[in-house]
């Protein structure tokens, strides 16, 4: 007879990411380009993916991307930015724009972001 125990088996510990997504203008809000920054925090382990769309297909502009590491009593967490620029004509369009980011075992977040949102709707058109 042979005897298997699952129970000793290791949980891998995974923390979904808290994500904020957000635009940073530069110079003149109505005549610059637009970034875009979507902030991953607090996540374990460190395997995450970010996607960034553009109503439905990838911008042009690839991301630029920065990992940071903290340890605290919960143990060891990580936040991701990765931000994408915007022509401020192509923001005023209206797109929405999603982040989506990929993390655990095919687990997915995502968040969305448009002009036409009452936040972001300030800009002259």
């Amino acid at each position: 007879m042979i005897l298997i125990f699952l129970c000793c088996l290791p949980v891998e510990r995974v923390i979904p990411p808290n994500i904020t997504l957000y635009p940073v203008w530069t110079g003149q809000s109505w005549a610059s380009e637009l970034s875009l920054v979507c902030t991953l925090s607090g996540f374990y382990p460190d395997k995450v993916s970010v996607e960034w769309l553009l109503d439905g297909r990838v911008p042009e502009t690839s991301p630029v991307q920065n990992k940071l590491q903290s340890v605290a009593e919960g143990g060891k967490t990580f936040t991701l930015n990765s931000k994408i620029q915007l022509k401020i004509e192509e923001w005023k369009k209206g797109p929405t724009v999603q982040c989506k980011s990929k993390y655990g075992h095919g687990k997915e977040e995502t968040r969305n972001i448009s002009i036409c949102d009452s936040n972001y709707n300030w800009l002259p058109k």
